[in-house]
């Protein structure tokens, strides 16, 4: 498995943006970054807590009531938070802008990421497309 975060790489250098109840020996790393503020980890602190306490599909029954970009705003996240490691993480994620994302599937995603651990196969992430094609029967 990985450390709970992410490795950002811009201009040659890294920067690491770690989940702090997950992986707290990463804090400080995270807080030099550059990309995330002290407030920014409370309000990501918050929110998570916030999830403990509902269903994760929770979100998804309701209605559609505001797009992630809203959200993010709302929730107060500085621009540097947003832009630097958010809007980009979720939009390769949803391959769409933030303003035409459903909060709720954001949320829903993060929580996700959030509670959950990430693999990678033995080969690879090449090994993933590969796997599949293997399991999928093609007619043409």
């Amino acid at each position: 498995g990985f450390i709970p975060g992410s490795l950002l790489f811009r201009k040659g250098v890294s920067r690491l943006v770690a989940d702090p109840l997950r992986y707290p020996a990463g804090l400080f790393a995270t807080l030099t970054s550059g990309i995330a503020t002290i407030p920014d980890l409370f309000r990501l602190v918050r929110l998570r807590f916030s999830h403990f306490i509902t269903s994760c599909y929770a979100a998804l029954r309701q209605p559609p009531t505001s797009t992630t970009a809203e959200n993010l705003r709302h929730m107060g996240l500085s621009p540097r938070m947003v832009q630097g490691f958010l809007r980009p993480f979720f939009e390769a994620i949803y391959v769409t802008p933030l303003e035409q994302q459903a909060s709720a599937t954001f949320h829903f995603v993060l929580r996700m990421l959030a509670s959950g651990r990430a693999w990678l196969p033995e080969r690879g992430i090449r090994a993933v497309p590969e796997q599949l094609a293997r399991g999928l029967r093609v007619e043409l």
